[in-house]
Formats: C-alpha cells, structure tokens, sequence
C-alpha cells in the first residue's frame, strides 16, 4: 500500500511538473559559467585578439567580420577557492547596420530560443527579449536618422541572471572595516 501510495505521489508531481524548457546558457563561442581560463582558450581557438582586460571585463575582436566586438564580463566563482566565471557575454554589431541585418540576427534566435518573451518595436528602437528566469538573452538595435560610430551599436547580450545577481549583490554588500 506504502509503495502504490508514493508511486501515485510521484506521478501526481510529474503531471504538474513545468514543461518549460530553459534556455541555453551560450552559443558556439561561449558558455556562461564557464571559467576565464576555459574561455581564454576557446578564444584562442578561434584566433581573436584582446582590445582591453580591466576590471573582469574581457573585449575581443570578432571572427564574424559583421561583429565589431565581443564584450565578456566575470564575476567571482561562488565557491571559494575557484577562478572566476562568465556571467554575461555581449556582441556588438559593426556601425553601419540596417533593419535586414537585426531581423537576420532575430530570425536565427527564434529558431534556437523560440518566441521572445517580449518584444519592442518603434521608429528608434527594436529590442527582443528571451528569458526564463535563469537566462536572459536581448538583442536591441537603436534607429537613429545618422548612426554615431561611438554611440550607437547593434547588441546581443546573454546573462546568467543568479551569478550577475550574486556579483550584484557582493559588490554592493557593506565593505568590513580594517583592524
């Protein structure tokens, strides 16, 4: 009797379980999570040069020649002892960019991630959002009448939303005072 009992408890749990799937934690170039050192060697692979290295934030050149920059941010490994890992990947589209080069960014997100989770559209902005609750993934473009080169750019960002929440929350964390 004890046996059925928890075999229909089971299954009672599975029925209401989420079907949700989650969405990937990176691409072919990245995974978020994954520690400096693993990326550093990923980026080695794909023969990309380092423009700066401050403060746990990490900016490459592309190998894609439509991508201007790759910007890579760490944040301390929750777990003492272990090197930092990635918590946030952005890629920033070449100035000049056009409506045909967001909606082929779109088109190859929707078929990886599925509809957004939000969408807006106007004259000067188009953002997507996908998220589900442990990554979020945005791709935004601004529409201006002359693109500025220092201003303006195309993104795609990818955040792990507990390790960017947990940096977050260390660095605004009351510092202890020195003996």
């Amino acid at each position: 009797m004890r046996a059925l009992l928890l075999t229909l408890l089971a299954v009672s749990g599975l029925a209401f379980a989420s079907s949700a799937t989650s969405l990937p934690h990176g691409d072919d170039r990245f995974l978020l999570g994954m520690t400096r050192d693993a990326l550093d060697k990923h980026l080695a692979e794909r023969q990309v040069e380092t423009i700066s290295d401050f403060n746990h934030v990490l900016a490459t050149t592309s190998d894609d020649p439509a991508i201007e920059y790759e910007r890579y941010r760490f944040v301390p490994s929750p777990h003492l002892e272990q090197p930092d890992i990635l918590a946030e990947a952005t890629f920033g589209w070449r100035v000049p960019y056009d409506r045909a080069t967001f909606d082929a960014a779109a088109d190859r997100l929707r078929s990886r991630l599925g509809d957004p989770t939000d969408e807006v559209h106007s004259a000067d902005l188009d953002r997507l959002i996908w998220t589900d609750g442990l990554v979020t993934v945005q791709l935004a473009a601004r529409w201006t009448p002359v693109q500025d080169v220092n201003a303006d750019r195309m993104l795609l960002t990818w955040t792990d939303l507990r390790l960017r929440q947990s940096s977050d929350a260390a660095r605004k964390a009351p510092k202890k005072p020195k003996k």
